[in-house]
C-alpha cells in the first residue's frame, strides 16, 4: 500500500484536491482498505468465474458446428421414438437432387453397455464392486455404422472397426465417452437379439467443445462396422441417418428450405441439421441457459454484497472524520468536494477489488483445470466485473457522501445515532420492502400460470426483488433480533444489556451492512440446499414401494414361464409387470415440438391397490380403481398432466411399437393407424396420480432403451398392455421377498454408504436372478418382431435384479444428498473468506465509538469486558444474519422451484411433483459456521481495541 502513502504532490487537473483527500483517507487505514478489497475480490472472483463459464460455453457453441459438420454437409436423422428409421425411397430421391453430390447411409442400433469378458459374460466384480457398483444395470448406448466405408472424423488412438462376421464386436468410442476405458478393453452388449462381447479398438478424436445438446448427442455414438450392426439388429437394418454432401455450400439454404417442407409429416420425424441449425440450438441449450441464469443471479448477489460493504465502510469513514470534515468546510472546502473525494475513494477500492478478483480467478483456473476453462481471463468479463464492483461501491457511497455534503463549517454530525434513529429507518425500509414485494407479486400474477411468461417474470423480476427485499428488510430484522436477543446475549457474555443495545444502535448502519454481508453467503447456502432437497425428494424411492425389481431382457416371460417363476420360494411375493418404452402420439403437435417419452406401465389391479402407495391428485380413488379393473382406462403421472392440462375424462393417444412378442401376430384389426403411419391406442384418463420415486425405480432395469428420460407414466391394466402393445406376459417382476428380508444383513439403514449397501444386497440380488434362471429356460429360441419391422430370434435372455432400498440409500446419501450438500459449500466458502471484511468492519465499528468505549473503560470496563461486549455484538450479528439468510435462501429456492416446474419439460425434470422442502439438519453446519465467523471476527476486534488505553480511546481522532 506504499502508493497510498506517497507524499508527492498531484498535479493532474483541477480536481487534484479531491484526489489528494481520497488518497489521504485511504492511506490512514490501509488494513481496512485491504480487507475491503479482499472481500470485494471474493465476490467479484465468483462472479468472474461464472462469466468465464458463460463465455466459454458460448465459445463452445460457436465451435461445435464446425466440429460436427462441414459447411456443405447436411445431416438427416430419423428421430421418432417408436420407429426411428428413414422412409423408404428417400435416399434415392436425395440422390436425384441436382444440388447433391453424394449421400451416405447410416444405420443405428441401441444396446446396453456393461462390464464383460471375451465370452460376453458379465464381469460381476467390475459390475458390483467397480464404479458402477451395480447401480445402473447397463448404460444405454447408441451404435452407428456407415455404409460405403465412410469414416467420419479422425481417430486419436487405435483403429477403425473391421468388417468381420464373427468374434467380438469392434467399437470405436468418442473421447468424451471414454471414461476409464482403454484400447483392448472388453465390454458386454445386451440388445434385442442377444448378448455380445464388444472390444474397444479405438477412440474418436472430437473437438473439446462438447455441448449437451440433442444434436451433439446424435453425432457421438459408438462406431461399429456394418457387419457388426447387422449381427446386433438380427438382419439387414433400415437406415436411420443420411449424410448429404452438397456440390456447393451456397446452395445449402435453398436445399434445406425445399427438403424441410418435403419431409414434414413423415412418420420418421426426420430432422435436418446443418452448421447453422446446430449453432442456433447450441446457443439455446440448457448449459448456456443455466450459465446465463447463474451469472445473472450472481451479478445481483455480488452487487448487493458490494453495496452493503461500501455502505458499511463509507459510513464508518464518514463518521470517523466528522471533525475533519467540519474543519475542511471552515477552511473553504465545499460539501461537493468532500463528497467527490468519497466517490473517488470508492473507485480506488473497486479497482483493488477488481485486481483481487482477477488474481483469485486466475489462481482457481490454474488449480482446478477440470472445468475445461482456459487459464486466461476474458476481457469483456473482467470489464463487467469491474463495472459491478464500481457501481456497487458508488451506490453504497451515495448516502454517506450526501450526509458529508450537508456538513456545516461548524461540524454538524454526519450520522444521527441512537435507538430512535434505528427504529425510524428500519420501519421506513420495511415499508419499502413490502411495497417492492407487492409490486412484484402483482406483476407476476398478471402473467398466465404455468406459462413461459410466468417463468420469465419470476426469473427476471422475482429473483432481483428477493435480493432487494432482503436488503430492505434487514434493518427491521436487526431491530427485532436486538430486542429479542439483547438480554439473553448480555447475560451469556456478562455484558450490561443497555451497553450492548447502545453499541448496536450507535453503529446501526454498519451493523446492518455486516448482517447483510454475512447473510448473502449463508443465504446462498440455504438457497442451494433448499432447492436441491426439494428437487431430490420426489426422486427418492418411497419406502412403501416393493423392494425388489427384476428385469428379463429382451422380451420377458410368457404366461407359463411367469407362473413357474412366481412359484419359487424367493419370488412368491412378487407380481408380474409389463413396461413399454414409447411416446405420446401427437400428429397435430406444432412443428418443432419434442416427442414426449412415455413409459406405459401394465400392472394387476390388486397389486396397484394393495402394494403401491398411489396418491390420486385428481379423480376419485374408488371410482378410478373400479373402472381400472373392468375397462380400458388409464392413469397418468401428475407432473406432465398438471403442466400440460391433462384432466380426468380426457383422451390420450399412445404410440404402439411394432413388435409382437412370442409370435403373437399383428393384425390390421388390432391397430388404429394415424395419418402419419404410426399405430396408436387411445385411452380415457380416470386419474392423475402421484407415485413418489417411480422415475428412479423404473430407471434401473432397461426401460429406457429407445427414448430419453420419461416425462409421462401411463398406467394400464396388465392385460390391456399385453393385448394392445403385443408384449410378453411379463418383462418385469416387482415385489418383496420375505425369505430374503429375513437376513439381518439386508436390514440396513439409509445412513450406511452406497458401497456397503451394494455389498449387503448383492447376495440376494444374485440369488433372485438365479431363481428365475432355475424356473425358466432362458436359452430357448424366442422369435419376435423388432420396432423396425424385422423378424429376429434370440437365444439369450438375461435377468437382473435390483434393490430399491439400496437405491434409496444412494439418493439420500452419497450420490444424491451428498451432491446437493457439496454444491452448498461453495457459498459457505465465500462466507468463510469474508472473515477479513467482517473483522475489519467490527474493528472500525468499535473505533468509531472510541470515545464511548473510552468512557466505559475509564469507569471500570476491563479488556475482558470489552472482549465480551465485542463477542455479544458478533453473536447478535450472526443470529440476525441467520434469520435474514433463511428468508433469502428459502424465498429464492421457492421461486427457483416454480421456474423449474414451468421449464421442466425442457430440462427433463420429468415425472415429478416437487414440493418445497427446508432440510433443517443439512443447514445446521452453515448456521454454525456463520456464528463461528462472527465470533472470530468479534474476538479479533475486541482484542485489537483492548490494546488501546482508555485515554487514547477517549481522545483519539481517527
Amino acid at each position: 500500500m506504499s502508493w497510498l502513502r506517497s507524499s508527492k504532490p498531484l498535479q493532474l487537473h483541477k480536481h487534484s484536491a479531491e484526489i489528494l483527500l481520497a488518497r489521504t483517507w485511504l492511506s490512514a487505514r490501509p488494513g481496512r482498505v485491504l480487507a475491503t478489497g479482499i472481500s470485494l475480490g471474493f465476490y467479484g472472483g465468483l462472479l468472474l468465474l461464472s462469466l468465464l463459464v458463460l463465455q466459454e460455453n458460448k465459445g463452445k457453441a460457436r465451435r461445435l458446428p464446425a466440429a460436427l459438420l462441414a459447411p456443405q454437409e447436411v445431416h438427416m436423422a430419423a428421430m421418432d421414438l417408436v420407429c426411428p428409421v428413414v422412409s423408404p425411397g428417400l435416399e434415392a430421391e436425395l440422390q436425384s437432387d441436382p444440388r447433391v453430390s453424394k449421400v451416405v447411409t447410416g444405420y443405428r442400433v441401441r444396446a446396453f453397455d456393461l462390464p464383460g469378458d471375451e465370452n460376453g459374460e458379465l464381469d460381476r466384480e467390475a459390475f458390483y464392486e467397480g464404479n458402477m457398483q451395480g447401480w445402473i444395470p447397463g448404460k444405454r448406448m447408441e451404435l452407428l455404422a456407415w455404409a460405403d466405408g465412410f469414416e467420419e472424423g479422425e481417430l486419436s488412438e487405435g483403429q477403425w472397426p473391421r468388417e468381420t462376421s464373427d468374434g467380438a464386436i469392434e467399437v470405436v468410442v468418442p473421447n468424451h465417452l471414454r471414461w476409464s476405458m482403454n484400447v483392448g478393453d472388453v465390454r458386454r452388449l445386451e440388445c434385442d437379439t442377444g448378448v455380445y462381447a464388444a472390444k474397444v479398438v479405438g477412440f474418436q478424436a472430437m473437438e473439446p467443445a462438447f455441448i449437451a445438446t440433442r444434436e451433439s448427442q446424435r453425432f457421438l455414438p459408438w462406431r461399429i462396422s456394418r457387419s457388426a450392426l447387422e449381427r446386433l439388429s438380427g438382419g439387414k437394418p433400415r437406415a436411420s441417418d443420411l449424410r448429404v454432401f452438397l456440390k456447393s455450400d451456397s446452395e445449402r439454404s435453398e436445399f434445406l428450405g425445399d427438403w424441410r417442407a418435403r419431409v414434414k409429416g413423415l412418420p420418421s420425424s426426420l430432422e435436418l441439421w446443418d452448421q447453422e441449425t446446430i449453432r442456433d440450438r447450441a446457443v439455446q441449450s440448457m448449459p448456456i441457459k443455466s450459465a446465463r441464469a447463474i451469472a445473472f443471479a450472481l451479478v445481483i448477489a455480488c452487487g448487493a454484497c458490494v453495496v452493503c460493504i461500501a455502505l458499511s465502510l463509507q459510513a464508518t469513514q464518514a463518521k470517523e472524520r466528522v471533525n475533519q470534515f467540519g474543519l475542511l468546510r471552515s477552511l473553504g472546502a465545499s460539501g461537493g468536494a468532500l463528497a467527490k473525494s468519497m466517490m473517488l475513494e470508492s473507485t480506488m477500492i473497486a479497482g483493488i477489488g477488481l485486481l483481487m478478483s482477477s488474481l483469485l480467478a486466475l489462481a482457481f483456473l490454474k488449480a482446478v483445470p477440470l472445468l475445461g476453462l482456459p487459464a486466461r481471463l476474458d476481457g469483456w468479463s473482467v470489464v463487467m466485473v469491474g463495472g459491478v464492483l464500481w457501481l456497487g461501491m458508488v451506490l453504497g457511497s451515495v448516502w454517506p457522501s450526501y450526509m458529508v455534503s450537508l456538513i456545516a463549517p461548524s461540524g454538524v454530525a454526519v450520522e444521527t445515532t441512537g435507538l430512535r434513529y434505528a427504529s425510524v429507518w428500519s420501519r421506513r425500509w420495511m415499508r419499502g420492502a413490502l411495497g417492492c414485494a407487492a409490486i412484484t407479486i402483482v406483476v407476476t400474477l398478471l402473467t398466465p400460470s404455468g406459462s413461459s411468461w410466468r417463468a420469465l417474470s419470476l426469473g427476471w423480476l422475482g429473483i432481483p426483488c428477493i435480493f432487494l427485499v432482503t436488503i430492505l428488510v434487514t434493518p427491521w430484522t436487526t431491530q427485532w433480533m436486538t430486542r429479542v436477543l439483547t438480554v439473553p446475549l448480555a447475560r451469556l457474555t456478562g455484558t450490561h444489556p443497555l451497553v450492548l443495545k447502545d453499541q448496536v444502535a450507535g453503529g446501526f448502519g454498519r451493523h446492518t451492512g455486516l448482517v447483510i454481508t454475512l447473510a448473502m453467503g449463508l443465504g446462498g447456502f440455504v438457497w442451494v440446499l433448499c432447492w436441491g432437497a426439494s428437487m431430490l425428494e420426489p426422486f427418492v424411492v418411497d419406502a412403501k414401494l416393493p423392494r425388489w425389481m427384476v428385469s428379463v431382457y429382451p422380451i420377458g416371460l410368457d404366461r407359463s414361464e411367469t407362473e413357474s417363476t412366481l412359484s419359487q420360494p424367493l419370488l412368491r411375493e412378487m407380481h408380474p409387470l409389463v413396461l413399454v418404452d414409447t411416446r405420446l402420439d401427437q400428429p397435430d403437435a406444432p412443428e418443432g415440438t419434442s416427442a414426449v417419452p412415455t413409459l406405459v406401465c401394465g400392472m394387476e389391479t390388486s397389486f396397484a391397490r394393495d402394494r403401491l402407495p398411489i396418491r390420486f391428485v385428481s379423480g376419485d380413488r374408488s371410482t378410478a380403481f373400479a373402472r381400472f379393473a373392468k375397462e380400458d382406462v388409464c392413469w397418468v403421472s401428475e407432473w406432465y398432466a398438471t403442466s400440460h392440462g391433462i384432466e380426468v375424462g380426457d383422451q390420450i393417444a399412445v404410440a404402439v411399437p411394432k413388435r409382437d412378442a412370442f409370435g403373437i401376430a399383428m393384425t390390421a384389426a388390432s391397430e388404429e393407424t394415424s395419418d402419419r403411419g404410426i399405430a396408436a391406442k387411445h385411452y380415457e384418463v380416470t386419474g392423475v396420480i402421484r407415485l413418489k420415486g417411480w422415475l428412479m425405480s423404473t430407471k434401473q432395469n432397461k426401460t429406457r432403451l429407445q427414448s430419453e428420460p420419461h416425462q409421462l407414466m401411463v398406467v394400464l391394466r396388465a392385460e390391456v398392455v399385453r393385448r394392445d402393445f403385443r408384449t410378453a406376459y411379463a418383462n418385469y417382476l416387482w415385489g418383496d421377498s420375505p425369505a430374503a428380508e429375513s437376513s439381518d444383513l439386508l436390514n440396513f439403514q439409509e445412513a450406511i454408504s452406497l458401497k456397503e449397501a451394494t455389498r449387503r444386497s448383492r447376495p440376494v440380488r444374485e440369488a433372485i436372478a438365479a431363481e428365475v434362471g432355475k424356473a425358466v429356460n432362458l436359452t430357448r429360441p424366442v422369435s419376435f418382431s423388432t420396432r423396425e419391422g424385422g423378424r429376429v430370434t434370440t437365444t439369450h435372455r438375461s435377468v437382473q435384479a435390483d434393490d430399491l432400498a439400496r437405491l434409496r440409500v444412494a439418493l439420500r446419501g452419497e450420490w444424491g444428498g451428498a451432491a446437493v450438500k457439496r454444491l452448498g459449500w461453495l457459498p459457505l466458502t465465500f462466507l468463510m473468506l469474508s472473515l477479513a471484511s467482517v473483522t475489519g468492519s467490527l474493528v472500525a465499528s468499535m473505533r468509531v465509538r472510541s470515545r464511548e468505549i473510552g468512557v466505559l473503560r475509564s469507569v471500570g470496563l476491563t479488556r475482558a469486558g470489552l472482549l465480551r461486549l465485542a463477542i455479544a455484538e458478533g453473536l447478535l450479528q450472526g443470529f440476525s444474519a441467520i434469520v435474514v439468510a433463511i428468508f433469502l435462501g428459502a424465498s429464492g429456492a421457492w421461486v427457483l422451484l416454480q421456474i423449474t416446474r414451468i421449464v421442466g419439460f425442457d430440462t427433463r425434470w420429468s415425472g415429478i411433483g416437487a414440493g418445497f422442502l427446508i432440510p433443517w439438519p443439512w443447514l445446521l453446519p452453515g448456521f454454525a459456521l456463520t456464528i463461528l465467523v462472527s465470533v472470530l471476527a468479534a474476538i479479533f476486534a475486541g482484542l485489537r481495541i483492548g490494546l488501546i488505553t482508555p485515554a487514547r480511546l477517549y481522545g483519539e481522532e481517527i
